[in-house]
């Protein structure tokens, strides 16, 4: 699941070289695929992989958290931070979705 998010993500980000960004705006999508990469990241990490602005990310991160699709613990070091990650149903579903899109 890893290189198959990872690859859709480089594309994402290959795009933003030759078009306008505003003209695909996917906050959320790109927040899943960033997490399907890995098994956590900083809420920073979250927002920075949205292109959006913070405020923008934290309502999108919300709408995740909502959806059931990701999950945010206590960062194990940094008492200040959360670690957010995909919650069992978001990872199950980006797994079927990305196995089929390969």
């Amino acid at each position: 699941m890893r290189e198959e998010a990872k690859a859709l993500r480089h594309g994402r980000l290959l795009r933003a070289h030759y078009f306008d960004t505003s003209l695909f705006g996917e906050p959320c999508w790109d927040m899943l695929l960033a997490l399907a990469e890995t098994d956590a990241l900083p809420v920073t990490s979250i927002v920075h992989a949205s292109v959006t602005p913070p405020t923008t990310a934290l309502r999108y991160i919300q709408l995740l958290d909502q959806a059931e699709l990701i999950i945010g613990v206590e960062h194990p070091t940094d008492k200040r931070s959360r670690l957010i990650s995909l919650s069992p149903h978001g990872a199950s579903s980006m797994a079927a979705f990305l196995e089929r899109a390969a």
